[in-house]
């Protein structure tokens, strides 16, 4: 899967262990967007047809909610809450991680 975790959810360990799961993941730091605005994380997700990962639920469902009023559209963005993650939990098999107390929490925007 298309990856990109924006500035709330670029954590190494969470890069690495999607990365080794077979995800190809890209992080703000590695394409000159760190510190920018909401917008323009999901706009470059949307262009490079990557999902994007988020810990800023609220902003990123007024901007979806934004695009969908225009009829525009966009990858499907997550928001990701937990501090532990077990590593065979993500393969890029799977759509969903698998439910465990020590994995991550996924709601669908």
């Amino acid at each position: 899967m298309r990856l990109y975790l924006d500035d709330d959810s670029a954590a190494s360990l969470l890069a690495r262990l999607l990365q080794q799961a077979g995800h190809n993941v890209q992080l703000p730091s590695g394409v000159g967007l760190s510190g920018e605005d909401d917008a323009v994380h999901l706009t470059y997700a949307a262009k490079d047809q990557r999902v994007l990962l988020t810990g800023n639920h609220r902003d990123f469902l007024n901007l979806h909610n934004l695009i969908l009023q225009v009829q525009g559209h966009h990858p499907v963005a997550f928001w990701l809450s937990a501090a532990i993650m077990i590593p065979n939990a993500i393969s890029p098999q799977q759509e969903l991680f698998e439910p465990s107390e020590t994995c991550w929490r996924l709601t669908f925007l």
